[in-house]
């Protein structure tokens, strides 16, 4: 299936050019611009919208992945072989044309860690490393196996901040659409009738009739505002990284929700180190890898000043001892791993350690965030009824 490549180069003239291309695969793509002469710098699939929100293979995908082609290489099929048969029987097309891109950079030489690494869309996280020490050592099998536990723990740590985060975000957009509704609906009809009646309110009432009177007249506007805030915030949170450190740096602050996000990072930090490490990736390079997979940008400062100091000859248990993101009760177990020589196994219990913490998180938001939650909305709305019918009350009384 042919596929749209946007490509940056030279001319043969040396001026800088840039544009489309339409291609079987990424190779057919850059054989057609050097007949055009043009010296290809970059070049990758268009990206439109709905590859923007599609062409990240999930990690349960690559868990799913990963398990398929455990078990054919394991089975005796070469993993060009692997790849040929997950290509054919795969059931999304993007990774249906990943997988044969592969193929054809296989078929030029390219080793199998070099092919994955050059879709990192797809090819997530730690998985080129990974597979390259698997190549290396003669134990891709045993690479393959690791990847897919750790995509599978990725996928849980996914599920269970979503988990948490979905009830509290439900009852936000239906605590504003109650909001919208009295005050653009309920409240103006109440407000026509006191005007009738020319009756005298309390100056609590007045301001909920006021406030009432605003959103009615401005609603549009209101909607407006609130969707250009989100849509900024989206666009800078996605494309611009120091507005991103900011959002997540507040992020953690929340309570009950910031600690479940920060054990949920500090379990995905720890489980992709153990894994690069018990491949035999050096630890420098393990923490270089893992700068990029934090899940929150707060944290990439820690493991760039945690590399440093490794770098220098420190242990890594005192690199983030003087973090104060980091819980105490990691560094110490590091330590213990790197005084015994087992600190990939101690990462893969900070990890579970983390994950249970997590879950006591998770469980706290059930048990505490979300009665308060409802008594918290329930509240808002009593009050605003009240303002309004304990004067109409009191004006059916002084009839009576």
């Amino acid at each position: 299936m042919a596929c749209v490549y946007r490509y940056s180069g030279r001319g043969w003239h040396g001026g800088p050019v840039r544009g489309t291309v339409t291609a079987g695969n990424k190779s057919e793509a850059v054989e057609l611009l050097v007949r055009r002469q043009i010296w290809v710098i970059d070049i990758g699939p268009r990206r439109t919208l709905k590859t923007r929100f599609r062409n990240r293979t999930s990690a349960l995908e690559l868990a799913t992945f990963c398990h398929q082609m455990s078990a054919l290489v394991q089975a005796g099929v070469s993993p060009r072989g692997a790849i040929r048969v997950l290509a054919r029987e795969g059931t999304r097309p993007d990774l249906r044309r990943t997988l044969q891109e592969v193929l054809v950079q296989l078929d030029e030489g390219v080793s199998l860690s070099a092919a994955f690494a050059s879709h990192p869309r797809v090819f997530s996280g730690p998985f080129s490393s990974i597979v390259e020490a698997g190549e290396f050592t003669g134990q891709l099998v045993t690479a393959l196996n690791r990847l897919a536990g750790h995509y599978e723990r990725d996928a849980e740590i996914n599920s269970r901040v979503l988990q948490a985060l979905a009830y509290p975000t439900l009852v936000s957009f239906v605590a504003a659409a109650v909001l919208i509704a009295l005050f653009t609906f309920v409240l103006p009809t109440f407000h026509n009738m006191f005007s009738t009646l020319n009756a005298d309110v309390p100056a609590s009432t007045a301001a909920v009739f006021a406030v009432s009177l605003f959103v009615q007249q401005h609603t549009v506007l209101l909607i407006g505002i609130m969707t250009t805030i989100l849509t900024a915030v989206t666009i800078a949170y996605w494309n611009h990284k120091p507005s991103r450190l900011i959002l997540d740096r507040l992020f953690l602050r929340i309570p009950v929700i910031g600690s479940l996000a920060l054990h949920s990072a500090v379990s995905r930090i720890c489980d992709t180190l153990s894994g690069l490490i018990a491949s035999g990736v050096p630890i420098i390079s393990a923490l270089e890898i893992v700068e990029r997979l934090t899940g929150n940008q707060a944290l990439t400062p820690v493991l760039v000043r945690a590399r440093s100091e490794v770098s220098e000859g420190r242990p890594l248990a005192n690199a983030f001892k003087t973090e104060r993101l980091i819980p105490g009760i990691v560094s110490e177990m590091l330590a213990v791993g790197e005084a015994t020589g087992a600190l990939d196994s101690l990462l893969g219990r900070v990890a579970c350690y983390a994950n249970q913490e997590a879950d006591r998180q998770v469980a706290r938001i059930t048990t505490i965030l979300q009665p308060t939650l409802l008594v918290g909305v329930s509240g808002v709305v009593a009050l605003i009824l009240f303002a309004v019918l304990i004067p109409m009350f009191d004006m059916i009384w002084s009839i009576y």
